[in-house]
């Protein structure tokens, strides 16, 4: 029982398909400018890959 609203409940068809979601929402640059979104290094490649076909770029921050 965790208290919860139905509203505020996303649920997608796996980890990948929910980043791509929530990267899509970030993007809120009406194509002015390039959107960066910060990704650890080492990261899971899956990033770069979405990060390039919504035409943003990475911001690397290296991970101890």
């Amino acid at each position: 029982g965790i208290p919860s609203d139905w509203r505020n409940i996303h649920l997608t068809s796996g980890a990948s398909d929910g980043i791509k979601t929530i990267m899509e929402i970030l993007i809120t640059n009406n194509g002015k400018d390039r959107a960066g979104f910060m990704i650890p290094i080492p990261q899971y490649p899956f990033y770069t890959s979405i990060i390039a076909e919504f035409n943003a770029h990475p911001v690397s921050k290296r991970v101890n």
